[in-house]
């Protein structure tokens, strides 16, 4: 089974796109209860990953990053 993750935040711009798809896994569109957190830090950014994403809900989120950041993990 594959999890999301996020192993290159250094890359992330704060686009947001991931958390726009990641709000479109879940039955309604919702910014706030997502798959996927940014959070702006002094260095960057970094993310709060849900561990219950998985499959084709990680997926669609890793592939919506223009930057790479996300990926999955086999677990």
């Amino acid at each position: 089974m594959k999890i999301l993750t996020a192993p290159h935040m250094e890359r992330c711009i704060g686009c947001l796109l991931c958390l726009v798809e990641a709000g479109t896994v879940k039955s309604s569109v919702s910014l706030n209860n997502t798959l996927i957190r940014v959070i702006r830090k002094s260095s960057g950014f970094g993310a709060e990953v849900d561990e219950t994403a998985v499959g084709g809900e990680a997926e669609r989120v890793v592939k919506a990053c223009p930057r790479n950041c996300l990926a999955t993990a086999e677990i």
